[in-house]
């Protein structure tokens, strides 16, 4: 019986892992898209005042 709960701690600990393994993915593409879309709105403020000023 101490041989499964040491095997049970090691499932979770693992599946623990796997879900920040999942999280740091999400997180990194999140930045991405951020930085994407700070970049086009920078762009578009370039277009704006090149075309106004």
């Amino acid at each position: 019986s101490t041989e499964r709960y040491s095997e049970e701690q090691r499932d979770f600990s693992s599946s623990i892992h796997s879900s920040f393994t999942v999280l740091d993915v999400y997180t990194t593409e999140i930045n991405h898209l951020n930085l994407i879309y700070i970049n086009s709105l920078y762009k578009l403020d370039f277009v704006i005042y090149s075309l106004c000023g």
